[in-house]
């Protein structure tokens, strides 16, 4: 049906082998610097990974696969240097990130389903029409450490600057779902979906820059030879200087702006300690701490409020 009646062909019968392949480089350099030692390290992973798996009740046709590309870039610059009875470790890094999806042809995602439900599925995936995630991000790390009589005192900063570009359209090309083989034959589609940009780039990407801005300090108090204590604390605070685009109607219907944007602050302060039981031959140690942690910004969020706002993209859906 979908040759005869629509002139495209969705791929064979035939056993289709899912592919794993990359690429990878990795090359390293090492200076002596006096009282100092840099190093200069490179890591390159070109690598691709088809995606697509059949089930008792769904068959994909060769052209419902699609193929998870991802090359990444990662430079880094290391310096350590010592002087007198501090130790001072600088790190600078570039990572270059791009994942995109790539298919064998550009058509709608087709559905079609049958008696006894199960479907066959053909035509590119429908997250899959337009789907690229470019990560462009800078970090520059500096910790000292000071030996001071039964203290080691650290103090440091890490900072990581961020630039995003998220192209994602689903259902670019079409979405249609059908009942049955003759409403297929017959052209006649129960369900409909078509996303597309109402921008001037039909294949308009969100794209914003994003700052996680971070200081610490901390101490290693070795109270006596069985015991010591760490504490410290530190404090993150994220900028995201882009804005998002403002959608008037998001606030008169639900009282809330499209452009705003977060502008978080966090005080993690933490506490531990080391205890040697001692006691013979074996070793035996307590260690326990506590604090608060944080971990990494979901972005992806961001990109959702940058590209979903309403006002760059129209998705149909008819009943």
């Amino acid at each position: 049906i979908a040759k005869t009646r629509y002139g495209y062909d969705p791929g064979n019968l035939d056993e289709y082998v899912r592919g794993t392949k990359n690429n990878k480089v990795f090359m390293r350099t090492d200076f002596n610097l006096g009282r100092s030692q840099l190093t200069v390290r490179h890591n390159f992973v070109d690598g691709s990974n088809d995606v697509g798996s059949q089930s008792n009740v769904t068959y994909q046709f060769p052209d419902n696969f699609y193929t998870m590309n991802s090359v990444t870039n990662s430079t880094v610059g290391q310096l350590n240097s010592s002087f007198g009875a501090n130790v001072n470790e600088f790190r600078a890094t570039y990572q270059r990130v791009r994942d995109f999806r790539s298919t064998e042809a550009k058509f709608p995602f087709i559905v079609v389903r049958l008696p006894d439900a199960s479907r066959f599925n053909l035509g590119t995936e429908l997250s899959s029409h337009a789907n690229e995630l470019d990560q462009d991000t800078f970090e520059l790390t500096n910790d000292l450490s000071m030996v001071r009589g039964s203290h080691t005192w650290t103090v440091g900063t890490h900072n990581e600057f961020f630039k995003f570009r998220n192209l994602f359209i689903q259902n670019l090309y079409g979405n249609y779902d059908f009942a049955s083989l003759d409403a297929f034959a017959a052209g006649i589609a129960q369900g409909y979906s078509h996303g597309f940009s109402l921008t001037n780039d039909p294949r308009f990407a969100a794209q914003f820059k994003a700052y996680q801005l971070g200081a610490y300090a901390g101490d290693l108090w070795r109270v006596t030879p069985r015991l010591s204590l760490t504490y410290g604390v530190r404090w993150d605070r994220s900028v995201f200087p882009d804005k998002p685009t403002a959608n008037p109607a998001a606030v008169s219907n639900y009282g809330f702006a499209t452009n705003v944007i977060p502008t978080p602050q966090v005080w993690s302060p933490r506490v531990g300690f080391n205890w040697d039981l001692g006691g013979g031959s074996v070793r035996q140690q307590v260690r326990g701490g506590a604090g608060i942690f944080g971990g990494r910004n979901p972005y992806v969020y961001l990109s959702n409020q940058s590209g979903n706002s309403g006002i760059a993209f129209r998705r149909l859906s008819p009943p």
